[in-house]
């Protein structure tokens, strides 16, 4: 079978099926990612394919996402152009389970596409037994967390998404769940007035290697949010929380380390991983005010496992 992938996480789950052999073409965010390692076809960007080159390459079955908006496009001008295709459109936790599924299916490999998803499962399972462990020893553990994917205008992340459902395994409740879509632009001010324990930033596309803990703290008012009062914010990569792809299993586990395991060695971990700048992790000059909601122990800290 001769495959195209339009997008980064498509490219993902054929990987993770182990059918590398299958790819001819991809979108060119694919053929970046120095994880994927590819030689194939470079077809455009994943919100500009370039369906001619597509057609040339004969494919077999073409993998379109409706993961950001203006992809549709690319669905368009697919079925204008009769190219064989499916769409994977997921938007929450189980929509991401459903999109290995229904991708593991159209390239007759469902038995892979199960033992993926369980595998996930199983990492979602872990992750939401340690939290709860976790947060039983803590006398004041994170109730409420912001995800913001871009910084101007701020766009946070809002209930019908799949970080939302990351931070529920987690123990937190997204501070924006009353947003009725995958995410949103909102004021500064309205980060300040829900006043979130956590802040998580997942800057999108070339925005990622500008991420800075400085440049959020330093925001007029964000100094008195608690997430930052604690020093709870946390630079991810895109790679492993954009994608809607059995990578988010790995960006759980950071996730878990973040919030409540060795936070340092995550914060590192993650930093590398996105192409951050020196000094990314750098806070303003001053210990963390007085007051801060830092967790506390009750006992002794369990080993991690």
């Amino acid at each position: 079978m001769r495959v195209v992938s339009l997008c980064p996480s498509n490219t993902e789950i054929v990987l993770a099926l182990g059918l590398r052999e299958a790819l001819v073409g991809a979108d060119r965010w694919s053929l970046k990612d120095p994880s994927f390692q590819l030689e194939v076809a470079d077809v455009g960007s994943d919100l500009d394919v370039d369906v001619e080159a597509v057609a040339a390459l004969r494919p077999d079955l073409v993998l379109a996402s409706l993961s950001v908006p203006g992809m549709e496009r690319n669905v368009e001008q697919l079925r204008e152009r009769g190219l064989p295709h499916i769409v994977v459109d997921a938007q929450d936790w189980d929509g991401v389970r459903r999109g290995v599924l229904q991708v593991a299916e159209a390239l007759g490999e469902p038995e892979r596409g199960r033992a993926l998803v369980a595998r996930m499962d199983a990492a979602a399972d872990d992750v939401r037994r340690r939290a709860a462990d976790a947060r039983a020893r803590m006398a004041a553990p994170p109730a409420t967390a912001a995800w913001e994917w871009w910084p101007k205008p701020i766009i946070v992340a809002g209930r019908p998404s799949w970080v939302t459902d990351m931070m529920a395994l987690l123990g937190l409740r997204n501070a924006f769940d009353d947003i009725e879509k995958e995410s949103a632009p909102v004021e500064a001010e309205a980060v300040r007035e829900r006043d979130p324990d956590v802040l998580f930033l997942s800057w999108c596309g070339t925005a990622e290697r500008r991420m800075t803990v400085a440049e959020v703290a330093r925001r007029p008012g964000w100094a008195e949010i608690s997430a930052v009062r604690a020093r709870r914010v946390h630079l991810l990569p895109e790679s492993l929380f954009g994608r809607p792809g059995p990578g988010l299993a790995e960006g759980l586990r950071l996730l878990y380390e973040c919030v409540y395991g060795d936070a340092a060695a995550a914060a590192q971990a993650a930093a590398r991983r996105a192409g951050l700048a020196e000094g990314a992790l750098d806070w303003p000059d001053g210990p963390p005010q007085e007051g801060s909601p830092q967790p506390e122990a009750r006992g002794a800290r369990g080993q991690r496992s």
